[in-house]
């Protein structure tokens, strides 16, 4: 458990950073409400997914499968820059996050 949450508070840092980067303070404070709900339920749903392919396949599928919820939770906002990279680089902060809890544990 302290594990996934060291990973979604890192997934939420990356993701406040470079969506408070690219848009307004107003904006930012508006959605961050609902960023913190979508950013820990997307962490889930990955984080079921890589403990499901670890189990069925054996493979160390982390990064493509990260890559892949973030491609596909971004696809609603592609016209839009200012959420498609915060998505990516909360997906980066995610996979930082897994990465440095194995190297700790």
């Amino acid at each position: 458990m302290k594990k996934f949450l060291v990973e979604v508070l890192l997934a939420l840092v990356m993701f406040a950073l470079s969506i408070s980067l690219l848009s307004t303070f107003s904006f930012f404070v508006a959605i961050f409400p609902f960023v913190v709900l979508a950013v820990l339920l997307i962490c889930a749903v990955t984080e079921a997914f890589v403990s499901f392919s670890d189990k069925k396949w054996g493979f160390k599928w982390d990064l493509g499968i990260v890559l892949g919820m973030a491609t596909i939770t971004s696809l609603p906002f592609y016209p839009s820059f200012v959420f498609v990279v915060p998505i990516y680089m909360g997906a980066v902060g995610y996979y930082a996050g897994r990465r440095l809890c194995s190297r700790l544990h």
